[in-house]
């Protein structure tokens, strides 16, 4: 499931794409993706590329947030999809958070 959704970002030109390994870290999910995306359009068409390719693979979309604004979050149970605008992702700065969970 990770390398699909991953190949499926990478497909839709998300940047700097990383995931973390939260297994037993974190009750609500295994593994997080984060990615960044040019524009809002960009972070939107991403999702629902992601959710359309998913759905195909018949994975299982439990959530979505955010469409169509600077940060969309996929909840597919065991992993959460973040797509960030730039700036958005410097604001929240996740990936501080989730590599100290990691270490």
């Amino acid at each position: 499931m990770i390398d699909k959704l991953v190949q499926w970002l990478d497909e839709m030109k998300a940047l700097d794409i990383k995931c973390y390994d939260l297994r037993g870290k974190i009750s609500y999910a295994d593994m997080v993706i984060v990615c960044t995306a040019n524009n809002e359009k960009h972070a939107e068409s991403t999702a629902r590329y992601l959710m359309d390719k998913s759905k195909e693979a018949g994975m299982s979309l439990f959530g979505k947030e955010g469409l169509g604004s600077k940060w969309v979050l996929l909840d597919y149970s065991d992993v959460i999809v973040h797509i960030f605008l730039e700036e958005t992702r410097k604001y929240y700065d996740l990936e501080n958070f989730w590599s100290g969970i990691n270490d």
